[in-house]
């Protein structure tokens, strides 16, 4: 039998996009960094992933048919075990529960069977039925340190992006504006340039009138003076 110190202290699942649940025996600080890793797996994609040690524990985990299995247990407990754990979890899950919004119910699942597999012997029999996990080349290794500060790059980058965007909008906007700016000083420019135009032209017309009239005025008054001299001979 293990030592107590020794155990799966967490269980957690987490179907993509709807409703997930856990159990827990070391309080929330296992749980909150489970729910950090468990926004960073990949649910796309079946696989199974084991990261090394952080701040005493293991964490593990499966993803098949959009299902994230999650496990965390001292970090002297056997990862073979842990992986038939979630085996198990993962098949009474898929047995019962998937695709229905009963998650919940499955709680005092996990906590049976973290208990049966943190101390019942017969675990380790379990577990020599199945296929060994580190003779399965599809389980990956990685360091949740890394992931989890990937994850706050990530959210800094995000934020990031949104002042970028903010300002692109702001510069668009602004461009807008300009543009507008600029459109109605040259509708302002266009409507003086044809107000003088109409003006230029009018005096134009104007001169021209009258001094036809002047001239029509000035010839018919020199017609009547010849005219007069001739009845006077």
């Amino acid at each position: 039998m293990a030592p107590i110190s020794d155990e799966i202290v967490y269980c957690g699942i987490f179907p993509y996009g709807s409703e997930w649940t856990y159990a827990s025996r070391d309080g929330d600080n296992v749980a909150n960094i489970a729910d950090a890793l468990a926004t960073k797996v990949d649910h796309t994609a079946d696989h199974r992933k084991a990261f090394s040690p952080y701040q005493g524990y293991v964490f593990q985990y499966i993803v098949e048919d959009d299902v994230c299995y999650m496990a965390a247990a001292h970090a002297e407990f056997s990862m073979h075990v842990t992986f038939s754990f979630l085996d198990r979890i993962k098949e009474e899950y898929q047995g019962v529960f998937a695709g229905t919004n009963r998650v919940r119910e499955f709680r005092a699942i996990m906590e049976k069977e973290m208990d049966y597999f943190s101390h019942n012997p017969d675990a380790d029999k379990l577990r020599s039925l199945q296929t060994k996990v580190d003779g399965v080349t599809d389980v990956l290794k990685g360091n949740i340190e890394k992931v989890l500060d990937r994850g706050a790059k990530l959210e800094d980058l995000e934020d990031k992006t949104d002042i970028l965007t903010s300002h692109a909008e702001m510069f668009h906007q602004k461009s807008k504006q300009v543009k507008w700016q600029m459109w109605w000083e040259s509708y302002k420019m266009f409507i003086v340039g044809g107000t003088l135009l109409v003006v230029v032209l009018i005096l134009i017309v104007s001169f021209l009138y009258f001094s036809d009239l002047m001239s029509t005025g000035g010839g018919s008054g020199g017609g009547s003076s010849g005219g007069g001299g001739n009845e006077t001979r």
